[in-house]
């Protein structure tokens, strides 16, 4: 999350929250959030300790990150310490890019400097958990010295953006490269969710399957990717990242915590549902055939959001209910046109919201 503001009000308390940001998490179906709080040596102050309480109480990891230019750099350090001992997020994250690569000129050498910020950072805090986010290609971007960031504990979270890659190579690329440089040690790939805007004029938002290109490697990869980011958080298409983790089949085995959820009370109860909703995605793929991709990309959207949540195990969330409406209606205006396939759809949906609990 670059900007919380840009979140929302997701938990309909009028103000920007950390429940905000909970809800989105949820929704995308991560366990853990990065939130910037800091650029060089400002300090933005957009979160506190009590934010960090709770996040944890509802079972997502929080982390912080900040950026780092080409100029004070222990400046930024001693405030990434400071901001750190603060707000006691779960772990650190910096941002390592093109700035970086210039720091300071010819006054010190680069290793210098990032020996520097990485010792301070772990004298500070030798078990926490630290990482940087660097530009994916090391035989372009050799200067930024990922091997030194390693060397002192800080986990590669490297920026696989596939929107802007012309120039940097492809996913499946960027994966066999990394795994052949660092063999044996753990990374963390983000995965580019936006579109141009003013720092990123030539990015262009991934299509859906882009994203299912991006599950699916990540997934052959798990044995060093455990995990995965997506940047940025804030202004991500829910529905289009729903519908890839559709599509691709790859589950994250989240298990995050919410009082509303509830699982359903019998295994054949559980199993009705997703045979339900996979004949209701049939049916959608059949729509889009026909010459109604709108249509069909709509309810496959928003089967994705119904999914997505329960198998989280989080039936009470607000947005399964009214993604189920919302597929009634769209089903209640294609009657007109395709009577069978909508009637059929209607049904389906009807029983999945019986089985849910919120009424046929």
């Amino acid at each position: 999350v670059w900007e919380k503001a840009q979140v929302g009000d997701r938990d309909g308390s009028g103000r920007f929250e950390p429940g905000d940001t909970i809800e989105l998490a949820r929704t995308l179906g991560c366990r853990w959030v990065q939130m910037k709080n800091q650029d060089a040596g400002r300090i933005w102050g957009a979160y506190t300790a009590g934010d960090m309480d709770v996040f944890r109480a509802a079972g997502i990891s929080p982390s912080i990150w900040g950026y780092i230019y080409d100029t004070n750099i222990r400046e930024t350090a001693i405030a990434a310490v400071r901001m750190i001992k603060e707000v006691k997020p779960d772990g650190y994250i910096i941002d390592v890019e093109a700035e970086f690569r210039n720091a300071e000129g010819a006054d010190r050498s680069q290793p210098e400097l990032t020996r520097m910020f990485c010792s301070i950072l772990r004298d500070a805090f030798p078990d926490m958990p630290l990482g940087f986010a660097p530009l994916p290609r090391f035989d372009f971007h050799g200067d930024i010295n990922y091997d030194t960031w390693i060397e002192y504990g800080f986990t590669p979270h490297p920026q696989f953006y596939s929107n802007v890659l012309g120039r940097y190579g492809r996913i499946p690329d960027l994966f066999e490269m990394w795994n052949n440089r660092f063999p044996g040690v753990e990374y963390y790939p983000t995965f580019g969710m936006y579109g141009a805007d003013g720092y990123e004029s030539t990015a262009v938002y991934p299509s859906v399957d882009s994203q299912v290109e991006f599950l699916s490697v990540w997934d052959r990869n798990r044995a060093v990717t455990p995990g995965f980011s997506l940047w940025r958080g804030d202004t991500v298409r829910v529905d289009e990242w729903n519908t890839a983790r559709l599509v691709s089949g790859v589950s994250f085995d989240v298990d995050l915590v919410d009082p509303s959820g509830s699982h359903l009370e019998t295994q054949e109860q559980e199993t009705e549902v997703l045979k339900s909703l996979d004949e209701m995605w049939a049916i959608a793929a059949a729509v889009g055939e026909g010459g109604r991709s709108g249509d069909a990309k709509f309810l496959q959207s928003r089967i994705a959001t119904v999914s997505t949540y329960f198998r989280a195990g989080e039936l009470g969330a607000d947005f399964v209910h009214e993604a189920l409406v919302e597929l009634d209606e769209r089903a209640a205006i294609l009657s007109l046109s395709i009577p069978r396939e909508a009637q059929r759809f209607r049904g389906l949906n009807d029983h999945v919201s019986g089985l849910l609990g919120f009424g046929g």
